[in-house]
Formats: C-alpha cells, structure tokens, sequence
C-alpha cells in the first residue's frame, strides 16, 4: 500500500543542535572565497589606473562580509531540541517548550553515516532543515538511522519511466 512504511524501527528521542560539521564547513567555504578576493586582488591592477577593479573588488568584499555574517547567523540560530520517533509517528520538540510536535514527513537530504541533514515538513514552528551528528548520543544513532530510513513511504524512490 503506498504511503505506509516498509519496516517497525525502534522508538527513538535524538538529539539536535548546531552541527559541528556545518560550522567548519561554512568556515572553510568563507575562507576560500576570502582567498579568492584576495587572489583577485593581488592579479589586480592599480586602483588608479582601473577604477572598475578596485570597485569591483569592493563590492566583492562587502558580499563576502554579508555571506559570511548571514552564515555565521544561521550557524548560532540552529534549532536545539529532540528528534522523536514513536508509534510510527515523527515528533519535534524545542528544547524548552513543552509538548512535541507531529511531523508529517521527515526526508533525508545528506546521509554521510555520522552527520543527517533532514528536511522536516508539516509541523508548527519546526525547523525546514535538521542537521543530526552522530557524536551527540552514540548509543541511539544507529535505532535513529533505522528509524529515518525505515520511515520513508515505500514509493519514495521512483524510477523513471521507460521508454516503449
């Protein structure tokens, strides 16, 4: 039947905040592209001789500064709470709020064995994205792993159509 789920995984509370890999991820695509600028401006000519490098250069530096300072944001403003599964339903609760709330769906967007990037729909206030490492709780990453990939609709992967 299409839309339930393939398997039963174990009920599981998980743990999610600011992902450590994201934050030095950002970091060193800041960095490159600071790199870049500075490599751009070091080919550069003289400032006086052309003016349209220099400006160029300027407005490079002041959207690297905006990039970087909206990630950096982004970063500190990760959600913090817990990720639930029970009963063949996903939850979401804040840390310091109270009840959970339902989740309609939960897709895996990155799933490099120790970090999950999850995009989360359907619930009030939930988060859109969900980065999930493994370091947080050890212990349950691998029932939360069962429960993310067991979870999904069996038509969630789709091939496509052949041609007659």
């Amino acid at each position: 039947m299409p839309g339930t789920t393939r398997y039963h995984a174990p009920p599981v509370s998980y743990p999610a905040g600011r992902c450590f890999w994201a934050g030095w991820g950002l970091l060193g695509v800041s960095l490159l592209l600071l790199g870049a600028l500075a490599a751009a401006a070091g080919q550069g000519a003289d400032p006086r001789e052309h003016a349209a490098a220099a400006r160029f250069l300027t407005l490079g530096l002041a959207g690297w500064v905006l990039v970087v300072t909206w990630a950096g944001w982004w970063w500190q403003r990760s959600p913090r709470g817990q990720l639930l599964w029970r009963e063949g339903q996903w939850q979401w609760a804040l840390d310091g709020c109270g009840e959970p709330a339902p989740v309609a769906a939960v897709h895996v967007a990155l799933d490099v064995q120790c970090v999950l990037l999850l995009r989360l729909e359907g619930a009030p206030r939930a988060p859109r994205w969900l980065w999930l490492e493994r370091r947080r709780d050890v212990a349950r990453w691998d029932d939360l792993r069962r429960a993310v990939w067991a979870a999904r609709p069996m038509g969630y992967i789709s091939r496509p159509p052949q041609p007659p």
